[in-house]
């Protein structure tokens, strides 16, 4: 199911898209895809235990945080129009999840440490997988 960045389909049909979020998003040209920028979503909360970084994601066990996810090419926000997926290799280890509620600009995705282990997040533009995120859950 595909989303459009910004679109008023609303928090159920989201819901119904299950573990993945597809989002269409719109520009006037479409550079070469780099790597996802992931940023904490400021809850109002701090979590100085999580880690983020476009090759790698730490998370404690137990902790879920939203994170914001864009699309980079090698000269910034990748344009054109496209899809885009995040998703867990384990589910067990680490769960992602699209955002109720997507406020317009980057996807922001739910993400929880299920279980101590590793995991990777796998990203898929226009239904292509890309370089995976590694991504590990520790003990807190």
């Amino acid at each position: 199911m595909s989303f459009l960045l910004g679109g008023r389909r609303g928090a159920a049909a989201r819901a119904a898209a299950g573990l993945s979020l597809s989002v269409a998003l719109t520009g006037c040209s479409t550079p070469g895809y780099d790597h996802v920028a992931l940023a904490l979503v400021n809850s109002g909360t701090t979590a100085p235990e999580v880690q983020l970084s476009s090759l790698s994601v730490t998370v404690p066990e137990g902790v879920v945080v939203e994170i914001s996810a864009t699309p980079m090419s090698a000269e910034g926000p990748l344009g054109g129009d496209f899809t885009f997926d995040l998703t867990s290799s384990d589910a067990t280890v680490l769960g992602v999840q699209p955002a109720l509620g997507q406020p317009a600009g980057a996807p922001v995705f739910v993400v929880f440490g299920a279980s101590a282990g590793t995991a990777e997040i796998q990203v898929l533009v226009n239904g292509e997988a890309e370089a995976p995120i590694a991504a590990t859950v520790v003990m807190p």
